[in-house]
């Protein structure tokens, strides 16, 4: 799909940055900002949201710096994956956020998650650069670069574009993504990562998608906890990110679904705040356990509770 096309159908590009930080407590709330504004729901054949991932990990950078230990972060976001779908916790946070349709009529998000395919993409990145960018002008995708290769990616594996699909994009290390807005993960408003959605030209749904760079443990942003259970913090860090960039997805599809009044969503507003739960695994350097791997994420906002959780209450 060519990119001035993708440019034509996009929608709600703002990006909700990972970066704020906020103090949890009852005027945090977040609010419902439709009606008739959808929220990421269940497949009801499945019961669950389906994940997709593309890890868009060339052999180099367009100024032909290698990339190296794709094949290990490649295989740490796979288990992360598979481990974080079913009932996790995060999951029924989520679950309390709703959309209302034209009858009034409330339908809740009902987030489980199902790891549902991957691909491995090592085709080269476009060399069209980014101006906005102050880590590199030349080792820099824009968010129109992400668009086209989900579409692309999309169309050749017929993967499915539905109210029940989230799409995530992994990409190298050294390699600076820009949002669209002049706003990159080392200029302007920096961030983590964010997500966006756009009109998938042959579905009738806008397809769902959160862009997450390898920004690495201590990279701007602070986007890991600072504790790394399985003693790798920049793949873990950036897990961090996507819990927070999934789960915004689901209950903030379109960005004007649920965020608070300042704008931050169920996992922006959570940034920064210590696990509910404390670390209680892995010599106190956890607060979830899966599948027998360990992980240490942020919470997520729970409405009912005014609070950041580990679980829904």
């Amino acid at each position: 799909m060519k990119k001035n096309l993708l440019q034509a159908v996009t929608i709600g590009l703002t990006s909700l940055i990972l970066s704020v930080q906020a103090t949890a407590g009852g005027n945090n709330d977040l609010v419902y900002h439709g009606p008739l504004t959808p929220v990421e729901r269940s497949s009801t054949t499945t019961n669950l949201i389906s994940i997709y991932a593309i890890y868009w990990l060339p052999t180099s950078l367009q100024d032909n710096t290698p990339v190296s230990g794709s094949s290990n972060y490649v295989r740490f976001h796979h288990q992360f994956l598979v481990d974080i779908g079913g009932a996790n916790g995060l999951s029924s946070i989520a679950n309390q956020y709703y959309s209302v349709d034209a009858k009034k009529i409330k339908n809740y998000a009902n987030a489980r998650l199902l790891y549902t395919d991957e691909i491995v993409d090592t085709s080269p990145y476009p060399t069209t650069g980014c101006p906005e960018s102050m880590l590199s002008s030349t080792n820099c995708l824009e968010d129109s670069d992400i668009q086209a290769k989900i579409v692309e990616i999309v169309d050749e594996h017929k993967w499915m574009v539905n109210s029940h699909t989230v799409f995530l994009v992994y990409t190298a290390k050294g390699e600076d993504v820009c949002d669209g807005n002049g706003n990159c993960t080392t200029t302007g408003t920096q961030f983590c990562g964010y997500h966006s959605a756009i009109l998938h030209p042959q579905a009738r749904s806008f397809l769902a998608y959160a862009s997450l760079p390898y920004t690495g443990a201590n990279g701007v942003g602070n986007c890991g906890t600072g504790s790394y259970p399985q003693n790798y913090p920049d793949a873990e860090a950036v897990a961090n990110t996507a819990v927070s960039q999934i789960f915004a997805t689901i209950t903030n599809p379109l960005h004007n679904g649920w965020y608070t009044k300042n704008g931050q969503e169920i996992g922006d507003i959570c940034k920064g705040v210590t696990a509910s739960t404390g670390n209680t695994w892995a010599n106190g350097t956890a607060n979830h356990q899966w599948n027998g791997h360990f992980y240490s994420i942020q919470p997520l906002y729970d409405n009912h509770l005014h609070a950041c959780v580990d679980s829904g209450s």
